[in-house]
């Protein structure tokens, strides 16, 4: 038996050695390389004028390469990514390219077909075909056909064809979804000439279309079946070395680690949000949207595929929009866009999906002034022959810092650009370092770096289920001396790639593009990043706070649900490290919508708000691409407002109606306050000692609120016959922050010239007996006061009461005037000692003489009046 996993027999088709995504050894620092002058090319200057004139010449849409364009499929075997569990032999197989239904084979000469092994590719069951079957041709005529096969599924199944004496065979399956059904062939096992040979597509490179090629020794045709026009708009899938293919039995994720404190964390507050660019706009029809934008000092510039749109930051109204290809002429799609705080510019990226990269950097503010733009070849040298896919967007003072995945065999580059010659007066292209085919890691993200400046800049990338590399590029980039990339490996909690997402009508799930980090952000000395993983069978985000000096995580959380799917998150994180992650999320029983989620600096170490839904999906999603994935994302964004560094912005794609239509939806979001209206946030204060925050809550005190109201409770308001000559407990509930209180008693009705005005420090004094006089009308109120001097009166303020009679002892009224006085106590002095007439000259007890007895009874009574 001949089987073919063989080279050299194969015109153009090249062998590939892939990295493994899990290589967990730190790779060695790399030098980089300049990319020569002559693989630059400058547009230079252009302003919206010349833009909108393009427009105007080009139409809405050019035409995209990538896209299916009207062409019949073809047998490509699938991108590393694409590649899901059916080969029966090695790792990768053919597939029908855009689902097509009739696919054939030329064996150039008689042959004898066994079979091969199929099955289902793509997202899942609403797009694998309904079954297959093999029709035999001898010299143009049918000579044979089989019954149709069972339907396929995650497991491929071997067809038996036995069709003797055949030139050419023709690949039938039953249509699934608008005339498409898509399937995986492995092995196709023939007998010539007595010798049997068994196709196995292992020694042929990813995404390699073998259609119009002798591979094996035959002719593998174009496709003849009908097709739906509107699928023709798909834009290739990010090729990224492939992670762990999702297996619900096997997820090694703790479904506890990490998970957020749902609902322990207040939300943003959300102050406006408006529609963003929809799939028809422009004349656009591609798909998915490549969710891109990013908030400026007075504007919101969105990005996506295929479509480039201004909204006025204050109303959320469209200043502008054109295509894509009208702003950048020759770039299709991948999208990436930041505002350059430092520079007060913005950054648009895009490729052709070919080699070229292609960068535009504004020289002002507005997005709708004038840029300067130009692109350079990044598949040059070791990337020679392969493609930019997927390119990813980060800044720091000294570079603007791209990194992509070079398909065809080259794995991942980084790409740094010297901006000192970009802010001349006069710009120009200076320095653009390379580094090609960097080891071990997925989806490399250059940083966003805010706020102070490192010197160095840092990059992410996933390089193992339970591993983050951290990349650090040192050096000056504008200097003929090559900046150094090092890496370090950061330990996270283990992960496996999540699951496709149901979504209401969606007939295949939503593709959630794996466990790819999706952007980062620095800030502080900490990584932010984020990305999709597996908890209990539902892709669920992923979020990390990363030391960059220690390399170790500092916090990460898991925001999960029992029920829906969460995917596709974005990440940043302000001044004063609140954080927001935006992503989208669905499950069977809901279109897909747009969610966010968000913490304080200070809270609960993991913690995030519980996920808000702001853009609720409303119409199915089936937009198929040519691998049969229905496809969502591929990624998302928020940014920070660069006019505080504290309102955090974010953009998310959520279904559109009608069906198959994507939507974005932005929304501005805040966890700042400036209470004290002094036009700097409130923890922003705080932490600069111009405000104090005495109970330690990140409120300043001056904003706190005043004391709670609170109430009297005795004497009750209006009480009667109180006991005046009894102690009397004045009560009152209590007041937060109440820190004293202070009681007032008077007999006037505004508490003028009081009886008691006394600080109390809790809810209740005691006065004593006697110190009120009987049958009279008091009033009486409690005030509360806290540490800032703030002040919240009792209700009621005042209160009244009435006193009781009280009746008086005057046993010592020696001289009977009616009161106990000094004039009594003088008399019982004068005598003290003599015998006198019973009840006279101070004996006030009647027994005789003037004793201590006489006096005690003077003293005790002394100031009452009769």
């Amino acid at each position: 038996m001949k089987r073919f996993a063989f080279l050299a027999a194969v015109s153009g088709l090249a062998a590939t050695t892939c990295l493994a995504a899990d290589e967990a050894a730190v790779a060695p620092a790399m030098t980089a390389q300049l990319v020569p002058a002559s693989e630059i090319e400058v547009l230079g200057i252009e302003s919206w004028d010349q833009v909108l004139e393009r427009q105007a010449q080009l139409g809405d849409i050019a035409s995209n390469p990538k896209a299916r364009n009207g062409a019949h499929g073809t047998w490509v075997v699938p991108s590393e990514r694409a590649t899901f569990e059916r080969a029966t032999s090695g790792e990768q197989y053919v597939t029908n390219k855009w689902g097509d239904t009739l696919m054939g084979i030329s064996f150039n000469g008689v042959v004898d077909v066994d079979g091969a092994s199929f099955g289902g590719q793509g997202g899942g069951p609403g797009v694998w075909a309904a079954g297959v079957r093999f029709i035999g041709y001898r010299d143009g005529r049918v000579v044979g056909e089989t019954d149709f096969s069972e339907a396929l599924h995650e497991r491929s199944i071997w067809v038996d064809a036995n069709l003797k004496g055949v030139d050419r065979i023709v690949i039938e399956s039953l249509p699934v979804h608008e005339g498409a059904g898509f399937f995986t062939m492995d092995d196709l096992t023939f007998v010539r000439d007595g010798q049997t040979t068994v196709v196995t597509f292992d020694d042929v490179a990813p995404e390699t279309k073998i259609t119009g090629k002798d591979y094996a020794g035959l002719t593998w045709e174009e496709g003849a079946g009908p097709f739906n026009a509107e699928a023709d708009q798909a834009l290739p899938p990010p090729r990224d070395l492939s992670d762990s293919i999702f297996d619900p039995t096997a997820s090694t994720e703790d479904p506890q680690a990490g998970i957020n404190a749902r609902g322990a964390v207040p939300a943003p507050l959300q102050l406006l949000d408006f529609q963003g660019v929809k799939r028809g706009d422009q004349g656009q029809s591609s798909y998915p949207p490549d969710t891109c934008g990013a908030i400026g000092p007075n504007h919101f510039l969105e990005v996506v595929n295929t479509v480039w749109a201004v909204y006025d930051r204050n109303s959320g109204g469209l200043v502008t929009r054109s295509s894509l290809s009208s702003f950048q002429p020759g770039t299709s799609g991948d999208p990436r866009v930041l505002y350059d705080a430092i520079h007060d510019r913005w950054i648009v990226v895009s490729t052709n999906f070919g080699s070229n990269i292609y960068v535009a950097y504004s020289l002002t503010n507005n997005p709708t002034g004038s840029w300067f733009k130009f692109s350079f070849n990044a598949a040059t040298g070791s990337n020679s022959g392969c493609g930019v896919d997927y390119p990813t967007l980060g800044y720091d003072d000294r570079g603007i810092y791209i990194a992509a995945f070079m398909y065809n065999t080259c794995g991942y580059s980084i790409f740094a650009i010297d901006k000192s010659t970009l802010l001349a007066g006069s710009p120009s292209v200076g320095n653009i370092w390379e580094f090609h085919q960097i080891a071990g890691s997925q989806t490399t993200q250059p940083c966003e770096h805010l706020g102070a400046q490192p010197g160095v800049a840092y990059f992410a990338a996933r390089a193992s289920s339970n591993q983050i590399r951290k990349f650090t590029l040192t050096g000056a980039l504008n200097t003929g001396s090559a900046p150094v990339l090092t890496n370090n490996l950061i330990t996270i909690a283990s992960h496996t790639s999540p699951p496709t997402a149901p979504a209401l009508g969606a007939s295949t799930n939503l593709d959630t593009v794996g466990s790819r980090l999706m952007n980062a952000v620095y800030r502080n000395g900490s990584i932010w990043t984020a990305h999709a993983i597996n908890v209990g069978g539902r892709s669920a985000v992923r979020w990390y706070q990363l030391d960059a000096n220690s390399n170790s995580v500092s916090q990460f959380g898991t925001i999960s649900d029992p029920t829906y799917y969460y995917f596709d998150p974005g990440i940043t994180v302000n001044s004063v490290e609140a954080m927001v992650v935006g992503f989208s999320g669905s499950h069977a029983g809901v279109f897909a919508g747009a969610f966010y989620a968000g913490r304080r600096g200070f809270d609960s170490s993991g913690a995030t708000c519980a996920p808000v839904e702001y853009k609720v999906g409303e119409a199915a999603q089936n937009l198929i691409d040519s691998f049969g994935r229905n496809r969502w994302g591929d990624y998302s964004l928020v940014t920070v407002d660069p006019n505080d560094d504290m309102g955090l912005w974010c953009i998310q794609e959520y279904s559109e109606s009608p069906a198959n239509i994507w939507g974005t939806w932005i929304v501005q979001l805040s966890y700042d306050n400036d209470c004290n209206g002094n036009m700097v946030d409130d923890l922003v204060d705080i932490a600069m000692g111009t405000s104090q925050d005495s109970n330690g809550n990140n409120v300043p005190d001056e904003c706190e609120p005043f004391p709670d109201p609170f109430n009297l409770t005795n004497p009750a308001d209006g009480a009667m016959n109180v006991d005046a000559a009894a102690n009397i407990n004045f009560l009152w509930t209590a007041s937060n922050p109440g820190v004293t209180y202070n009681i007032t008693i008077s007999a006037n009705s505004d508490l003028s010239s009081p009886i008691v005005n006394q600080v109390a420090p809790s809810g209740f004094l005691t006065l004593g007996g006697g110190t009120l006089s009987g049958n009279t009308q008091y009033y009486w109120g409690v005030t509360a006061t806290d540490s800032q001097s703030r002040t919240t009166q009792s209700t009621p303020y005042p209160a009244t009461f009435t006193t009781a009679s009280v009746t008086i002892d005057c046993d010592g009224d020696a001289d009977g005037d009616g009161s106990v006085t000094l004039q009594d106590l003088n008399i019982v002095l004068f005598n003290f000692g003599n015998a006198v007439a019973p009840g006279t000259n101070g004996d006030v007890d009647g027994d005789g003489n003037v004793t201590l007895n006489d006096l005690n009874i003077v003293l005790f009574n002394f100031g009452n009046v009769c």
